[in-house]
């Protein structure tokens, strides 16, 4: 169990490649020109190779920290992937700014297949934590390398400090926020870890990545899209509220009910994915996906923050919801592992009053607006709990943990979620009678 939380923690630095550095600022800049997209990639380069000498020289002492020696090996393998994540980091955001996004999917793609094949095929080999790293490694070769096939002019591109003021300080905040986001995500391993013990943080990160899953799979990715698109509004003054309320209800409607499934199936999941030894992770899923449905509310703003630049904004808000986490993962820390769960709620709820303000400011959205766009995605989440539940209680003995009765129960559940979205009038059925469509005239 302590090698799976130390693998884990060994992944989190390249979960944050997206976010190194200052490639943002090419987003939200209005006054584009060479000299600044050169002077992104030499400050890039700068971070880079400073943080992955900061790694390497620090190693041991990391190592003796966590009383976990394999630790020094993997963030040697970790620095050298910051040594070539700068590479290819400008024209990934070129990419980004000009809404390229079929040239990211590739690239996304690429890289997580190469990553996770290379992650398998060592922890197969009998590698062990450093597997994580190794796959970290490949996928960071392979985003830079496919970035610069999609922008070969890079390839010439010459590093410079010509324009250091703005870049660098957009570069050095950016980071900071990167680096806070980071933590915000591992606090619970980092000091649980230290505070409880590895079976207790195990058990915690097993039931914490179901419930982030959902947020993983739809927020996560259509941010990056957003983003992209707040940016190109933010550049042209023009509005910013249709997009962020439309897509925070797109993702609340899907989100909401896959989290219900979650939460009221998690014995029956953590079984079927982990085996009877992680159990007692189901006891934490039920508060873990209520927080991850608060995230949902303010998920926009993540967004909003690429889109216009507002590095200063993202590293303060970010640094209180941390400092609130913190305080609440260490009290809960003297009750139970349960606790722990339940006061992520209060954490998360702090988190996205934050980030609502960043909402506020730039796209003028409030509470009570947020919240009548919202309904029906409220609507359909409240009946399908019902249903969902209802379907629980008369399954029969034992049903819960066969694969073919919890496939049907599934189906079933995904026949009454397309129904209520009709019978509550929310927009996106009208994106499923169109793909609906489609499918049908090719035939």
């Amino acid at each position: 169990m302590e090698d799976c939380v130390r693998a884990g923690a060994s992944g989190s630095f390249s979960r944050a490649r997206r976010e190194f550095g200052c490639p943002r600022y090419l987003l939200a800049e209005r006054e584009f020109t060479d000299a600044k997209l050169a002077t992104v990639f030499g400050v890039s380069l700068l971070f880079g190779w400073s943080l992955a000498a900061a790694l390497y020289l620090g190693r041991h002492a990391a190592a003796r920290f966590y009383g976990a020696p394999e630790l020094a090996g993997i963030l040697a393998v970790l620095a050298v992937t910051f040594l070539l994540l700068p590479i290819g980091q400008p024209a990934l955001a070129m990419l980004r700014r000009q809404q390229r996004h079929d040239q990211l999917a590739i690239n996304a793609l690429c890289a997580a297949l190469g990553g996770s094949a290379t992650s398998i095929t060592f922890a197969v080999l009998g590698f062990g934590p450093i597997s994580m790293a190794y796959g970290a490694l490949v996928a960071a070769v392979l985003t830079s390398a496919h970035a610069l096939r999609a922008e070969p002019a890079h390839l010439r591109l010459r590093p410079s400090l010509s324009e250091w003021r703005g870049v660098m300080g957009f570069g050095a905040t950016a980071t900071a926020g990167a680096i806070v986001v980071q933590l915000g995500g591992q606090a619970p391993a980092l000091l649980l870890g230290r505070l409880m013990g590895f079976a207790e943080t195990g058990l915690f990160q097993r039931a914490n990545s179901l419930s982030y899953v959902v947020l993983a799979m739809i927020v996560t990715s259509t941010n990056w899209v957003t983003g992209a698109a707040m940016g190109t509004r933010y550049r042209a003054d023009e509005d910013m509220s249709t997009l962020a309320l439309r897509t925070t209800d797109y993702l609340a409607v899907i989100g909401w009910p896959a989290l219900v499934v979650f939460a009221l199936k998690a014995e029956s999941i953590i079984y079927l994915l982990y085996g009877s030894a992680w159990l007692p992770a189901a006891l934490l899923l039920l508060p873990l996906c209520i927080t991850s449905g608060i995230t949902i509310i303010a998920s926009q703003a993540t967004a909003v923050y690429d889109g216009t630049g507002a590095a200063g904004l993202h590293l303060r808000n970010n640094l209180l919801a941390l400092i609130v986490a913190v305080l609440l993962l260490v009290l809960g820390t003297q009750y139970s592992l349960v606790a722990v769960a339940w006061l992520r709620i209060p954490a998360m709820a702090a988190y996205a009053l934050l980030h609502f303000s960043a909402l506020r400011r730039y796209t003028g959205i409030g509470v009570w607006r947020m919240a009548h766009t919202l309904r029906r995605a409220f609507l359909v989440t409240a009946g399908f709990t019902l249903a969902f539940q209802g379907m629980i209680l008369l399954e029969p003995d034992g049903a819960g943990r066969d694969p073919v009765a919890l496939l049907v129960e599934f189906i079933a559940a995904g026949m009454i979620y397309i129904a209520l979205l009709f019978i509550c009038r929310h927009p996106l059925r009208r994106e499923l009678t169109r793909v609906a469509g489609k499918l049908y005239w090719r035939r």
